[in-house]
């Protein structure tokens, strides 16, 4: 049996974030932020997170084909603190528009296992019992608390489970409105949370 990630708290966050580099940050920032699976950071090229002027953009497009299992393509906000983080790597990295945003030494593709071990190292090294899931399960803890009647888990995150609990429960279907009034008894589905 598995051992389940650990959640962090935004305490426990900042710590980590002060024992990573600017590549760890983005990585665990993405992770806790934005969601995003080591798969996903794995996959994820500069073209998913620039604009049009080649700037660092407002969020992040996640197509099917970086993702577990090809589900939660989508687009994901990106927090400031997620933005400020990618800017610096961008920085480091001469403001790249192409190419795989993580890499290891000589611009070869970081693996999710390798993504895995250096965040689980920065934990280490503040001391913390996380791994790279911790983000993607304290994403989904502190962003949508267990007494939210709305739950859009199934995007961006691409799982209709939500890590921290397991309850069956009618919960309405994201749709394009966020008004409560727009949506009808239909937009109901039964989804485990």
């Amino acid at each position: 049996m598995s051992k389940q990630a650990k959640i962090l708290t935004e305490d426990q966050l900042q710590t980590a974030l002060g024992h990573a580099n600017a590549m760890e940050a983005a990585m665990i920032l993405l992770t806790f932020r934005c969601g995003m699976r080591s798969c996903e950071l794995s996959g994820l090229d500069w073209s998913m997170i620039v604009d049009a002027s080649g700037a660092i953009g407002q969020r992040v497009d996640i197509p099917r084909s970086i993702t577990k299992s090809h589900l939660g393509a989508g687009q994901q906000p990106l927090t400031a603190d997620a933005k400020r983080a990618l800017l610096l790597y961008s920085a480091q990295r001469r403001h790249p528009r192409r190419g795989l945003v993580f890499t290891s030494l000589g611009d070869k593709p970081m693996t999710p296992d390798a993504i895995c071990a250096r965040i689980k190292r920065v934990y280490q090294r503040a001391g913390l019992d996380g791994s790279s899931h911790s983000g993607r399960r304290s994403f989904g803890d502190t962003r949508w608390p267990a007494s939210s009647i709305y739950h859009p888990w199934p995007a961006p995150c691409g799982t209709a489970t939500s890590p921290a609990r397991s309850t069956t429960m009618m919960l309405p279907r994201m749709t394009r409105s966020r008004r409560p009034s727009a949506r009808s008894a239909t937009d109901l589905k039964l989804i485990r949370v």
